[in-house]
């Protein structure tokens, strides 16, 4: 594993939070309760992990199943076993489990993995809701839903991160049954929507871009080079760059940066690290250019941005 790769990894590990539901009440505010005919079923937040590590497991994966849903974002590439088959993930990928389907997060026979959870379940008078995922989202929503089939890959791995930071922050803050939390859970939703319902197909038509979109992912503090991206795949600059911002949205600097900063954010947010040692870390010469470059995303600067 590269400096940078390590970098990374100590990035994400520093975010490391979890909260864990007391006792069973639920809360007068349902705006994310549904509606199964007549009867009624609560939301109820169970779990939230940011940063979980899920040990490597040697020999015979143990599944289990509950009437709850959850939404496991990747923060590294690993395995998972869904209704005894395995399947192998990769960073920035989704997978959604609903209710009643046996399963297991830990990684089989590779290293430790990373993701963020939040499980949640959905409470009538009688029983626990065990509607499938594509059913819950169109209750939300009022928008069909396509097939889900696991896991769920697609370009908006940084909204992810900042959706699931953005609960975390909430949970600290001992905003649990807050409107604000609801707010950030739907937030959460319509990213899961927009995954599911092909807003991100165009990524894996070319392998070629997908290699040099991850060289940048793993490469955050490393100097930048258009001509050596562009030779991964085989063409010009200039086509690498009309072609990579048809692919994902973004020309290759502005995704680059974007990503620096929401890794900026995370480490001001949950780490004691002087603003000085930050920028370093994500490949800034000095402290001058990293706030000119955080200031452009934030409209404030790194250290108005950690006072909040």
């Amino acid at each position: 594993m590269s400096d940078i790769d390590n970098n990374l990894s100590i990035i994400d590990e520093m975010t490391e939070f979890s909260f864990f539901k007391s006792g069973r009440e639920t809360s007068h505010a349902q705006i994310l309760g549904i509606f199964e005919g007549n009867d009624f079923f609560e939301f109820n937040l169970e779990t939230f992990h940011l940063a979980e590590k899920a040990r490597a497991v040697r020999g015979t994966v143990t599944e289990h199943s509950h009437k709850v849903y959850h939404a496991v974002f990747y923060l590294k590439d690993g395995s998972c076993q869904i209704e005894g088959k395995r399947i192998k993930v990769s960073r920035g990928d989704l997978v959604l489990i609903q209710p009643d389907i046996s399963h297991s997060f830990a990684p089989f026979q590779e290293e430790d993995v990373l993701y963020n959870e939040i499980t949640f379940s959905l409470e009538g008078k009688e029983d626990k809701s065990s509607h499938s995922w594509e059913n819950l989202l169109l209750s939300y929503s009022g928008q069909e839903t396509e097939s889900i089939k696991n896991p769920l890959s697609g370009r908006n791995e940084n909204e992810f991160r900042n959706a699931y930071s953005k609960i975390a922050e909430l949970l600290k803050r001992g905003m649990s049954e807050s409107l604000e939390i609801r707010a950030a859970i739907l937030e959460l939703f319509a990213l899961i929507q927009k995954r599911i319902s092909g807003d991100n197909k165009s990524i894996g038509k070319d392998k070629r871009f997908i290699r040099a979109k991850q060289r940048i992912e793993e490469n955050l503090a490393a100097e930048f080079s258009l001509d050596t991206l562009a030779k991964i795949c085989g063409i010009s600059r200039e086509q690498f760059c009309r072609a990579f911002k048809g692919e994902f949205g973004e020309a290759p600097l502005e995704y680059r940066n974007r990503l620096r900063h929401g890794a900026a954010e995370r480490m001001l947010r949950y780490s004691g690290m002087p603003i000085k040692e930050i920028a370093e870390r994500l490949g800034y010469s000095d402290i001058y250019s990293f706030s000119k470059a955080f200031k452009k995303y934030s409209g404030e600067s790194p250290a108005a941005f950690r006072k909040k």
